[in-house]
């Protein structure tokens, strides 16, 4: 064994990895991660996305969002066969890049936020006390999981 070598190769490789993975800020073994059970948006968030879902999702969703003429319901068992599981990430991350389809990321961030809070709500899933960001980095760390 070399002077260098401080740790076996199998030891020295898990304790760098973990070391990684805690300064990245990624959950690892024993440490929870945040789900949408949880409460991952506030009610008054919700509120704000149900104006952003009735003026621009329900055109092409229908007035309930469960799917209109040409597109497929967004919310319930629909989103949650959709996105479930996953992180909220993957859905920010769809409908603030492709949505609305006569306009794909013409909404600000903040708008895309406040509706996903809103098929999330109309999904069934509870409100909490913290709003939902539009930071890829949070989203990713909020898992989404099915409703029981």
């Amino acid at each position: 064994m070399n002077s260098r070598t401080f740790l076996p190769r199998p030891r020295r490789f898990w304790a760098i990895a973990v070391a990684v993975l805690w300064i990245l800020g990624v959950p690892t073994v024993g440490q929870a991660q945040e789900t949408v059970l949880d409460g991952a948006f506030t009610e008054e968030q919700a509120a704000r996305g149900k104006v952003v879902a009735s003026t621009i999702c329900s055109a092409c969703h229908g007035a309930s969002l469960g799917g209109g003429g040409f597109a497929p319901a967004i919310v319930g068992r629909s989103f949650q066969r959709k996105w479930a599981p996953g992180t909220l990430a993957d859905p920010f991350a769809f409908i603030s890049s492709r949505m609305p389809r006569n306009n794909p990321g013409g909404l600000t961030d903040q708008q895309y936020a406040d509706a996903l809070s809103f098929l999330l709500q109309t999904t069934g899933y509870p409100a909490g006390t913290t709003e939902l960001v539009p930071d890829a980095d949070v989203l990713r760390g909020i898992r989404l999981e099915a409703l029981p």
